[in-house]
């Protein structure tokens, strides 16, 4: 009886953190999509020029960097500001989560991407398992490619 009281506090505290960490990384999520929404043309702080150039270009590129710019947006915003930079580390990159949790979100994992991507991510080879927590933006269905 005492084993079963303490895995259901260690699942209920998971749980906990779990959702914790998917609303704050949410709301950060939330904040630079909307910014993005309102000028598409930030991207350019966070994207290498070529890859602006080509999300200039081609719609097919510029949904993919529209992502890749929210991710990076908020990585930027996590890193200055204290208290989510102690929660949230940035990874990114090919078969990579977006970030991982550090700190009290230890162990866990988050990606970020469209409602219509969430599916996709959960299939992905490495990202099975426990702790992954998936992160939802809307881009607006009038974006097409990045402003000159």
């Amino acid at each position: 009886m005492v084993i079963a009281r303490k895995v259901a506090q260690v699942t209920i505290t998971n749980a906990v953190r779990k959702r914790a960490g998917q609303a704050i990384l949410q709301n950060v999520t939330d904040q630079v999509a909307a910014k993005l929404a309102a000028n598409p043309a930030l991207a350019k702080t966070v994207l290498s020029p070529a890859e602006y150039w080509l999300a200039q270009r081609w719609s097919f590129f510029a949904k993919m960097k529209y992502g890749k710019a929210i991710e990076k947006l908020a990585a930027r915003d996590i890193e200055k500001t204290p208290g989510l930079d102690s929660l949230f580390e940035h990874l990114g990159g090919p078969m990579r989560p977006d970030f991982v949790g550090v700190g009290a979100l230890e162990g866990m994992r988050f990606d970020i991407t469209t409602v219509a991507g969430a599916a996709s991510h959960y299939g992905r080879p490495l990202y099975r398992g426990p702790g992954l927590t998936i992160i939802t933006y809307e881009r607006a269905a009038t974006f097409t490619v990045f402003p000159k």
